[in-house]
């Protein structure tokens, strides 16, 4: 295409047949350069820098204004023309561009929400349209981009993330209860939350946190269930664990099942002194607290089921549970003396640790400061990982990773086919942040943002052992209505690891207000994903849904993936990993 120096009036073809303009501009460039576009027209303008570096080709847009202004971008730079319908001009600057992948960041700003790539040779970016109406955070929409996409949201939502035409994600199958949150349930909990799940032979094993009252009373405790079918649709009772009770609040349980050794292990944290006192009558209180509160964190602790010897029987029933018990926990990580040091910060885990190929286990953990005495915010939050080179005997802390724009939290890990190891994170800036080992978790590059939406919820990732990756998350940013509502609960798979992605399924999308549909943990077998996740009603609405007898707690679903799709650049429910 040779885009020179000189001013490109709107543009007319540049030969040979070009592409449809509803395909993503995901390609690559073959001629490495620099250049810095701007297109402006009556009804928009924006400006972009073009970097490539080896054979790819980076846009950043770096301010904009109007709608339709990335689409026309990509029509000028991708087909040497503009779409019939634009009057725009285009000045392109610098070395020749023959393809490019384009990437939105806010209109006309460059704050905190700003997004811009990693410009390494390493990075793949793919089209993404940011969320449409009712959405901000890590992007503004961009209409137009994504052709005939849906514009109104699923029940007066948002707008979803880079859909093209109405047709729906495959909505996950087996679809079930673990523990639901009900008045007239025994114990009654109005507070279920942070589920984890391992698989057991055929079945599983599901972990939660519960309080009668709210998130962080005195109550809160780890509990526990067994499926009792391969379908995860009947489950057990549900048990407390006994040996692991301090009489304190119990956090984020973690599981990990050693079928080569027998046993299943549990993480989990532990408060430590740091409670805030109840809000006063001047200041917000959406969820109702009326006492004390501990908050999130304190000593991470490990406690082990030893389940007997492994045979292909082993959990064929769960009869070994008339005879075991969880053993006495231990101390992995302490949160440390309230004053000195780097200790007093409390330490919190969400999501499953990771067992390299060569044998390490990695745990993922953060270490989050709070306002409560005596845990003030005299030391800043970081993330990294816990590490035993000796099947959990022994642990190391590794990695401080924290960014002043953002907390980087609830981080998910998993080892590459290079050996490396990704992690990504919970921001609160609208979008995931990702880091990389490559010395197995002990050192970590840092943190830089990607531009995978996400708003401010945990999420999960994981090997398939189709050597697909997959990602469960929240598929949107920061929301302008019904701020507090999670949703679009989508599972998402990688055949690039972890470059690009493409959603495959939809678990949740509800967008009634103050819903939540999030903090999923999921685990896979030869044919499904099974996604364990909390779903209920923040602040007053809770009341209003526990009055209605709706439906909420701890929730599962399957997702086939015996016919994962070829990753096609021009499917349109592809996000971008940055």
């Amino acid at each position: 295409m040779g885009w020179g120096s000189q001013k490109q009036r709107k543009a007319r073809g540049s030969g040979g047949s070009a592409p449809p303009l509803h395909q993503p501009l995901g390609a690559v460039a073959s001629v490495p350069g620099c250049a810095a576009a701007v297109l402006r027209s009556q009804r928009f303008w924006l400006a972009a820098i073009l970097i490539t570096m080896g054979s790819r080709v980076f846009v950043s847009v770096t301010h904009g204004s109007g709608a339709g202004a990335v689409s026309h971008l990509g029509g000028l730079l991708r087909h040497g023309r503009a779409p019939a319908d634009t009057d725009a001009d285009v000045d392109v600057y610098g070395a020749g561009v023959e393809d490019v992948g384009v990437r939105g960041s806010n209109e006309g700003s460059a704050g905190d929400h700003a997004v811009h790539p990693q410009l390494t040779s390493g990075a793949r970016l793919v089209d993404y349209v940011a969320m449409g109406d009712g959405v901000g955070g890590g992007h503004k929409k961009a209409r137009g981009f994504s052709g005939s996409g849906n514009s109104g949201g699923s029940r007066g939502g948002p707008a979803d993330v880079n859909v093209r035409g109405n047709a729906p994600l495959p909505r996950g199958t087996h679809r079930a209860w673990v523990s639901r949150i009900a008045a007239d349930l025994r114990p009654s909990h109005r507070y279920k939350h942070m589920a984890t799940v391992a698989r057991l032979g055929s079945r599983y094993v599901v972990a939660w946190q519960a309080s009668a009252v709210y998130e962080g009373h005195s109550d809160q405790r780890v509990y526990h269930t067994f499926s009792r079918d391969s379908q995860g649709t009947a489950w057990g009772p549900e048990h407390t664990i006994p040996a692991i009770e301090k009489g304190t609040p119990q956090w984020s349980p973690v599981l990990h099942v050693d079928e080569a050794g027998g046993k299943i292990v549990l993480f989990y944290s532990e408060s430590q002194l740091c409670i805030r006192p109840p809000p006063g009558p001047d200041e917000g209180n959406p969820q109702g607290i009326f006492g004390p509160r501990h908050l999130p964190g304190g000593d991470i602790k490990m406690t082990v089921m030893k389940i007997g010897e492994p045979g292909p029987n082993l959990f064929a029933d769960y009869s070994w549970l008339r005879t075991v018990r969880w053993e006495p926990p231990r101390t992995i990580l302490a949160q440390g003396e309230p004053g000195v040091g780097y200790g007093p910060v409390p330490k919190v885990i969400a999501n499953p640790m990771v067992v390299l190929s060569s044998g390490e286990w990695l745990l993922p953990y953060w270490r989050e400061p709070h306002d409560a005495a005596p845990c003030q915010k005299n030391h800043s939050g970081s993330s990294g990982v816990l590490r035993s080179r000796d099947g959990g005997k022994s642990w190391r802390a590794h990695g401080q990773l924290q960014n002043q724009r953002t907390w980087l939290i609830e981080n998910t890990l998993v080892e590459r086919s290079d050996g490396a190891v990704l992690m990504l994170f919970r921001t609160k800036v609208g979008v995931l942040w990702k880091s990389v080992s490559y010395d197995k978790g002990v050192t970590w590059a840092e943190a830089v943002p990607t531009s995978i939406p996400n708003p401010d919820s945990k999420i999960h990732m994981l090997r398939l052992l189709s050597g697909h990756l997959a990602l469960v998350l929240n598929s949107h940013g920061k929301l302008k209505v019904n701020r507090k509502a999670r949703t679009y609960l989508d599972v998402a798979i990688s055949a690039d690891e972890g470059l690009s992605w493409n959603r495959i399924a939809r678990l949740e999308d509800d967008f009634a207000p103050g819903v939540r549909s999030h903090y999923p943990t999921a685990v896979a077998d030869e044919t499904r994903i099974a996604v364990v996740y909390s779903k209920f009603f923040f602040g007053p609405q809770l009341d209003t849904a526990l009055a209605n007898n709706t439906a909420m707690g701890i929730r599962m679903k399957m997702v086939d993936v015996t016919r994962l799709p070829t990753i096609d650049h021009g499917d349109s429910s592809r996000i971008t990993a940055g």
